[in-house]
């Protein structure tokens, strides 16, 4: 309730609470918001940040208005990873998104190379994330130097419902990391499978568009600019050619 918060000059600082997707605005699309976050972001690094939190394709430019809780949570969520930060404070993130999509959540905050302070009740993002707890419990604050499951071995919770002080000890979790490896690396593939096909659908659409001005440029017999079309209708064949090569692998 009192004392001195001291922050280090070059702390950045990124900031999801549970009643922040009010300020996001009803008239942009999901892409607008992210972009104005960041506008140092390219628009690939933007429609990146979309597919990582579930808006890829053409879902990125729904509009905020027609979203539902949890879409704008995902959303603010890759604001808050649009924007440059080393460390984030998060309000029960979890809050309105579904299995898929904390998964997703899960994958984007392993990836941040930055420091996490999370306030959550989800054990999914506890074994996946924490490496330090502070545990609130029976008007106590404890700390533990360890991750979730390192807790429910040595610590557990004591039973509520009884009173005896008894622990609850954690579910078998025979091959749990093994599985959790293992999911990781699936979706880990599946969002890079993802982004090859939004690669591909991109550079199709420009090959079609340089094809469509090299006719018009041609009928009007414009050595220059058909040259430089050539060049570029070249480069990006190549481009298709070689997505195509990665997505088969």
């Amino acid at each position: 309730m009192t004392g001195e918060l001291k922050a280090h000059p070059d702390m950045k600082l990124g900031y999801f609470g549970q009643t922040n997707i009010q300020r996001l605005n009803p008239k942009l699309t999901i892409e607008q918001e992210i972009e104005q976050t960041n506008p140092a972001l390219t628009r690939t690094q933007v429609r990146n940040i979309c597919g990582t939190m579930m808006f890829g394709g053409d879902l990125a430019l729904k509009k905020v208005s027609v979203l539902s809780g949890g879409e704008k949570s995902r959303t603010l969520l890759g604001k808050i990873l649009a924007h440059p930060s080393n460390l984030l404070l998060l309000d029960e993130p979890n809050n309105h998104l579904d299995m898929e999509s904390i998964d997703a959540l899960i994958e984007s905050l392993q990836d941040f190379p930055g420091a996490l302070l999370i306030v959550t009740h989800n054990e999914r993002i506890l074994r996946a994330l924490a490496t330090k707890l502070i545990v609130f419990h029976r008007g106590r604050v404890d700390v533990f130097d360890s991750g979730y499951d390192e807790f429910l071995e040595k610590i557990g919770w004591e039973d509520e419902t009884n009173g005896s002080g008894a622990q609850k000890k954690p579910a078998s979790r025979n091959n749990y990391h093994e599985k959790k490896e293992r999911e990781k690396a699936e979706r880990r593939e599946k969002a890079r499978i993802e982004k090859l096909e939004a690669r591909i659908l991109k550079s199709e659409t420009a090959l079609k568009q340089y094809n469509e001005q090299l006719e018009i440029e041609a009928n009007r017999n414009n050595l220059a600019q058909i040259n430089e079309l050539a060049k570029s209708i070249s480069r990006v064949k190549q481009e298709i050619e070689d997505l195509y090569r990665e997505y088969a692998e």
